[in-house]
C-alpha cells in the first residue's frame, strides 16, 4: 500500500498569507502561557445620552499549551455577556436580557455608578439548539433605549469514536474539540468545518478506520475518502489526519463462454478399407480436438481515492499536524470465462470383411456389438468422441489502487474571520439543526 506522509507544524508566529506575506502586516505573538481569546473588540450600545460598552466572552479560554484542557472541556459551553458604563454621570441602568424561545422572566440587573459592571453566565443545555440568542434592553432611568441581541453557537466535543456523517455537509461549531484518542469519522463526500476555534488533544480525523478499509462489499469499487475542508478563526493542539480511501471489491462479473467452434477434422477419421476382424486398429473415429480456452477474467474493482484535507487558520494557530494517505488497493480479479466445445469426434471407417470366403466369422462377431452396423460383408466402425472443452480463462487482473490527492494548510494573518456572521446558518438553526447532548 503507498503510503505518503505530510507533516506540518504550525507554530506560533508562523502566519503565511495567500500569494506571499501582506506588508504591514506582522504575526500575532502569544505565550504558551496565555489564555486564547476569540473575543475581538466590543459593541457600543446607546441609550439616551448614555452609551454603555457590551462584550462576549468564553468563560474559560484554552492555553496554548493545552495546560487547562480539563476546565476548558467542562466549561466550552459556558460564556458570559459583559456589560460596562465608563461614563459615571448617571443614577441607574436597567438591563433586562430574555433567552430567545424561553417565556419565563427576564434575567434583569442594575448598573450605578458604584456598580458600573456586571457580567451575566451564559450557558447552552441539553435541550438549546445550536444557535442560541439572547435578546437585551436597555433603560436609563428609564427612558429606554435600543435592543441588542447577542448570538451564541454551540460548542462540540469529540470523544471516542464520532461519526462527522451525521452531521451533514456543513457543519459549524464555536470550539470543536477533539478530545485525546479521539477519531473523527469524515466517511466520504464533501464535509465542511466552521469554526471559531480547533482545539486537538492528541485527536485524529479520518475518513475511514483501518478496519473500514477492506469491508467493500463484491462487485463494488471502494469508497473515496472525503473531501474536507476546514476553516477555522484559531488552530491549537497536536492533530493527526488520516485520509483512507476503501479497497475495491472482487471482480463478480464473468466472460461469456467462447464461442469458437472447431469443424470435424479429417485426420480424426478411421482409416480402415479393408480388415481381417472387428479388432483392426485405427478403424474408428478418433476424438476430436480440444475447444479453444476462454476469456482471461475482468480487472478487479478499483481501490478509492483518499480524500483531502485543506485547513484554512486566519488568525492564530499552535498546533502540529501530521497528514497520512492510504489510498485503497485494487480489488481480486473476476474468474475466467469458460472455453469453448470440443470438436466433432473423427468418423468410423465402414471396411470390407477379408477373406471374403469366411463372412459369417466376422459378421457373428459383428452382431455382438451392438455400436457396429452389419451389412453383407462390411462393417462400420463408431465415430470418435467429441474433443474436451477448452480451459477456462485466466483470472482477471488486480484492480488499480486510489490516487493519493493533494492537501492543503494555509494560515493567514489579521483578516477578518469568516465567522463573525453567522446568517448562512440560519437553515441549519431550529428544526433542521440537531439538539446535542
Amino acid at each position: 500500500m503507498f503510503i505518503r506522509l505530510l507533516q506540518i507544524s504550525l507554530l506560533m508566529g508562523l502566519a503565511v498569507a495567500c500569494g506571499g506575506e501582506t506588508e504591514g502586516q506582522s504575526p500575532e505573538s502569544v505565550s504558551e502561557k496565555e489564555p486564547i481569546n476569540l473575543r475581538s473588540g466590543e459593541e457600543r450600545v446607546d441609550i439616551g445620552p448614555l452609551s454603555l460598552m457590551a462584550s462576549s466572552e468564553r468563560l474559560v479560554e484554552i492555553l496554548p499549551d493545552l495546560q487547562n484542557i480539563d476546565e476548558f472541556r467542562s466549561n466550552i459551553n459556558n460564556h458570559v455577556l459583559k456589560f460596562k458604563v465608563h461614563n459615571k454621570n448617571f443614577r441607574w441602568l436597567d438591563i433586562s436580557c430574555r433567552k430567545d424561545g424561553l417565556i419565563n422572566e427576564p434575567l434583569l440587573v442594575v448598573l450605578t455608578p458604584r456598580q458600573s459592571e456586571v457580567s451575566i453566565p451564559v450557558s447552552f443545555d441539553r435541550f438549546d439548539k445550536s444557535l442560541m440568542t439572547y435578546h437585551c434592553r436597555f433603560a436609563n432611568e428609564g427612558v429606554a433605549g435600543e435592543e441588542k441581541s447577542f448570538t451564541f453557537l454551540r460548542s462540540h466535543i469529540v470523544s471516542g469514536h464520532q461519526t462527522l456523517e451525521s452531521f451533514g455537509e456543513i457543519v459549524a461549531f464555536d470550539s470543536l474539540l477533539i478530545d485525546q484518542d479521539a477519531v473523527w469519522r469524515a466517511g466520504s463526500g464533501f464535509r465542511r468545518l466552521k469554526v471559531n476555534q480547533l482545539v486537538s488533544f492528541n485527536g485524529k480525523i479520518v475518513t475511514f478506520t483501518d478496519d473500514e478499509a477492506s469491508e467493500t462489499p463484491d462487485g463494488m469499487s471502494g469508497a473515496s475518502g472525503a473531501i474536507i475542508v476546514v476553516n477555522a478563526d484559531r488552530a491549537v493542539g497536536n492533530l493527526m489526519v488520516e485520509l483512507r480511501g476503501k479497497d475495491g471489491g472482487r471482480q463478480m462479473n464473468i466472460p461469456a463462454k467462447n464461442p469458437t467452434i472447431f469443424p470435424r477434422d479429417p485426420n480424426t477419421d478411421g482409416m480402415c478399407k479393408f480388415v481381417e476382424s472387428i479388432n483392426e486398429k485405427g478403424c474408428e473415429g478418433r476424438s476430436g480436438k480440444k475447444g479453444v480456452p476462454g476469456f482471461t477474467g475482468f480487472p478487479g474493482l478499483n481501490g478509492g481515492d483518499t480524500g483531502s484535507f485543506k485547513l484554512k487558520v486566519s488568525t492564530f494557530s499552535f498546533m502540529d499536524m501530521k497528514v497520512l494517505y492510504f489510498p485503497g488497493n485494487g480489488g481480486p480479479g473476476g474468474e475466467g470465462g469458460e472455453g469453448s466445445v470440443g470438436a466433432p469426434g473423427g468418423i468410423g471407417s465402414t471396411a470390407i470383411i477379408e477373406p471374403p470366403d469366411r463372412p459369417g466369422i466376422g459378421c457373428l462377431r459383428c452382431s455382438m456389438m451392438a455400436s457396429l452396423e452389419v451389412s453383407s460383408r462390411r462393417l462400420t466402425f463408431p465415430d470418435g468422441p467429441q474433443g474436451p472443452k477448452g480451459d477456462n480463462g485466466g483470472k482477471g487482473a488486480q484492480g488499480e489502487s486510489g490516487t493519493s490527492l493533494e492537501s492543503q494548510v494555509r494560515l493567514v494573518d489579521n483578516l477578518k474571520s469568516f465567522i463573525s456572521d453567522w446568517s448562512f446558518l440560519k437553515e441549519y438553526s431550529n428544526e433542521n439543526n440537531p439538539t446535542h447532548p
